[in-house]
């Protein structure tokens, strides 16, 4: 239903692209900065406005400079819990929409059920299988490598 009152535009970093960026960034926020002002410049395309209002998870230059460099030109306010803006909660509901659909589509192609998260035992053990079915190529599909759970799945080694 929000999606037929609000415009939206979402932009999917699958796992393999995400740690394709992230080795060229080499910085999360750097990289989060960017794949917002992609998705804040489609929306533009659509949608006339002068303000956006985003969730700071950063120093608030991080997501300005990442928008100049994409030539957007708005206004921003960028503020913790941003979410108790109506705009900003419904993005993050069409957000977790498409992640966990993207998430059930991975699951399919790996044949296993990808858990949801980074804490869960689940995950780790889910990792390690992947790991010694594939190595670190096959996991690049599905994981953030540069995330501790990585050693965590398969501590030491390489399987590559």
């Amino acid at each position: 239903r929000i999606l037929e009152l609000c415009p939206a535009n979402v932009v999917i970093v699958q796992p393999d692209g995400y740690n394709s960026m992230y080795a060229t960034f080499g910085n999360l926020n750097r990289m989060l900065a960017a794949v917002h002002a992609e998705c804040l410049e489609g929306l533009l395309k659509t949608v006339a406005c002068d303000t956006a209002i985003a969730d700071q998870f950063a120093a608030a230059t991080v997501l300005t400079t990442a928008l100049r460099e994409r030539g957007c030109r708005i206004r921003l306010v960028q503020r913790h819990r941003a979410e108790s803006d109506m705009a900003v909660a419904a993005a993050s509901v069409i957000a977790r929409r498409e992640f966990v659909r993207a998430m059930d589509e991975l699951s399919a192609s790996a044949g296993i059920v990808l858990p949801k998260g980074s804490s869960d035992p689940a995950v780790i053990a889910t990792a390690a299988t992947i790991l010694r079915r594939g190595g670190r190529g096959e996991l690049a599909r599905y994981a953030k490598l540069h995330f501790a759970i990585t050693e965590k799945a398969f501590p030491g080694g390489d399987s590559d």
